[in-house]
């Protein structure tokens, strides 16, 4: 059965005004499903599959992003799971056609087993492979691009292409606490994926070695007691195949110390800080520096001194750290009414208790900037009125937060 099939690819929000993203390929199989059928076919004879996030699909687990797991858990429904119509022996065939050529991937399944481009794959990464290569196949028009893109998909699992990207997750205990930590990792080869554990000593693992490994901490994967929950002390050994000094071991601990997830993610946060202050109505200022150091601010940071001030269209918001250290209140957010009074400070809960101190901030300073709506919209700023005071921009410059923040 030879067909040409548009996906519409999954919605990231529900707006209506979103344009729909769709790729097309033509498609060759002796599978049957139902969404393979003419029923479904548009007026210009493609097969139309919308992607939707359907409870009724598979509770296979795909361990990523909630857009992702919906395009993966469809590919593999439609593609890749057994049902009472799979046959003994199935093949399909995908192929996009650009001006400059065609990038094809070809798939085989043989019972559990399945093959992808030749090479051997659980169901789980086949499936995500196939999402990602529809969804690329929505920004690109150019055989080779997509031929390269395939052949780094199917060449690697979703937890390698995962740590390459982002890093390979690790957690250690010092005293009792646990720490998470992000370790640098590179390919040697297209067999063979090297990990920085230590500052400048790399060590290496065959790519199904790598896998296992990044399994274990990506997905708290259990089934490996080479790799699960161990010490760094064993994850030394398990690279090199000997056991690491004293020096070397305690250099290595300090190294992963320095690349813990909390520090990391703080990091990123405060430079989303640094480059919403470039921004007319943002101001990263110092609560050291007059006119906010005279400010009789609850709760204000030990640690930090910065603070976010906005420019909202009801009058000048200040958004300053806490000192909770986790949580869904992680700063404080008080309205400006003079350069010595406020109203608040405003509880306003953050979704996510898991976000770290710079989102929180600049999540409500967001808020606020529209805060003709946030006030009809969050309940406890209802009672913040207009106010025909602003901080002049001469005193907003001269306040400016200037220091490096040190997060290690």
């Amino acid at each position: 059965m030879i067909m040409k099939i548009k996906m519409e690819l999954p919605r990231i929000r529900s707006d209506r005004e979103r344009t729909t993203e769709t790729s097309s390929f033509l498609c060759k199989t002796n599978r049957y499903h139902r969404h393979l059928t003419s029923r479904n076919v548009n007026r210009y004879g493609e097969i139309y599959i919308r992607i939707t996030n359907r409870d009724s699909l598979s509770k296979k687990k795909f361990h990523e992003n909630a857009y992702w797991n919906t395009f993966a858990k469809h590919m593999y429904d439609i593609f890749v799971q057994t049902n009472e119509n799979s046959k003994s022996d199935e093949r399909t065939w995908i192929t996009f056609r650009y001006p400059n050529g065609e990038a094809s991937v070809i798939l085989r399944k043989t019972g559990s087993t399945i093959y992808m481009n030749g090479v051997k794959k659980n169901q789980v990464d086949v499936s995500m492979a196939l999402a990602k290569i529809i969804a690329y196949g929505s920004m690109t028009r150019c055989a080779d691009t997509m031929e390269s893109y395939i052949d780094r998909n199917v060449t690697y699992s979703a937890n390698i292409l995962y740590a390459l990207q982002n890093r390979t997750p690790y957690w250690m205990f010092s005293e009792g606490t646990q720490y998470n930590v992000k370790i640098n990792t590179n390919l040697i080869s297209r067999e063979e994926v090297a990990f920085e554990i230590s500052k400048n000593i790399w060590g290496s693992l065959p790519i199904e070695e790598a896998n296992t490994f990044i399994d274990c901490y990506r997905n708290k994967a259990q089934r490996s007691k080479k790799w699960a929950n161990i010490s760094p002390s064993n994850l030394w050994f398990n690279m090199f195949g000997s056991h690491a000094t004293e020096s070397e071991e305690a250099l290595m601990k300090a190294w992963l110390m320095q690349n813990r997830t909390d520090w990391i993610v703080e990091e990123r946060a405060f430079t989303l800080l640094k480059g919403m202050d470039k921004k007319e109505q943002y101001t990263l200022v110092d609560l050291k520096k007059p006119p906010f150091s005279n400010l009789r601010l609850e709760g204000k940071s030990k640690n930090y001194h910065f603070a976010m001030h906005i420019k909202g269209q009801l009058g000048d918001w200040l958004c300053y750290p806490n000192n909770n250290q986790s949580g869904t209140q992680r700063c404080k957010l008080v309205f400006l009414t003079s350069l010595n009074e406020f109203q608040g400070p405003f509880c306003v809960d953050d979704v996510n208790g898991r976000n770290v101190m710079g989102d929180q901030i600049s999540t409500r300073s967001t808020l606020v900037y529209n805060d003709t709506v946030a006030t009809k919209i969050v309940r406890t700023l209802t009672d913040v009125k207009a106010t025909n005071f602003r901080v002049p921009d001469a005193t907003l410059k001269a306040a400016r937060f200037t220091e490096d923040i040190t997060w290690r």
